[in-house]
């Protein structure tokens, strides 16, 4: 005596990349003023990552990650896929904005280069 039960499953199968648009950023800042970036983050699922790979003057290579939730206006409100980053640029020198990348939770990745050379001087008042 055989009984037989079919099972109907959907499977869901995510291969869109998230999108990085409207990437805005102050690229006149001086010495101990903050850096404000920010770039509009979306896809078809749940974005797990999401950063901003900056080079300090010293050529030390380093990723931030970028927030929907901050305090300052670098991040639009919360909730609105306005991710950003405030940072403060305390030493004189080069720095180079490299790119943004993001990540949704299957691994599909996106990436935007800007390659931007940021020059801090410090002001001398005489």
């Amino acid at each position: 005596n055989e009984s037989y039960h079919y099972l109907n499953e959907m499977i869901y199968c995510d291969v869109e990349n998230p999108a990085i648009t409207n990437v805005k950023y102050n690229n006149e800042v001086n010495l101990n003023d903050y850096l404000c970036f920010n770039a509009t983050i979306t896809d078809n699922d749940v974005i797990i990552n999401h950063q901003l790979y900056l080079e300090y003057p010293n050529n030390t290579p380093t990723a931030f990650n970028l927030t929907d939730t901050c305090s300052s206006n670098c991040c639009g409100s919360n909730g609105d896929n306005v991710y950003g980053l405030r940072l403060q640029l305390t030493t004189a020198g080069n720095y180079t904005l490299y790119n943004a990348t993001v990540n949704d939770r299957v691994g599909n990745t996106n990436y935007i280069l800007i390659n931007d050379n940021l020059i801090i001087t410090r002001t001398i008042m005489l």
